[in-house]
């Protein structure tokens, strides 16, 4: 069996890695958004930071690819750095 690596299929991964991307600015995004408060935070504030936070570890674990996993620590990282009373 001879395996022939297409241009389709760089261009098919290429979308996947934007994609990807994209979804984890969009999710940092949406994080600064919801959690953007100065005046403290309500328990259902912390408990759904924490649940979401959760979620992205969770892909973490899911993703063998070194580059994503390196995309979801660097994410996660600078969510810490911006809101560290969630961790």
């Amino acid at each position: 069996m001879i395996l022939n690596s297409s241009s389709d299929d760089i261009i098919d991964s290429e979308i996947v890695d934007n994609e990807f991307l994209q979804n984890l600015r969009w999710f940092e995004d949406e994080f600064d958004i919801v959690f953007n408060k100065t005046n403290g935070y309500t328990e259902q504030d912390i408990t759904l930071a924490n649940q979401l936070l959760n979620e992205l570890s969770k892909l973490i674990d899911q993703y063998r690819n070194e580059k994503y996993l390196y995309l979801l620590t660097y994410t996660l990282s600078n969510i810490e750095k911006k809101h560290p009373e969630f961790f």
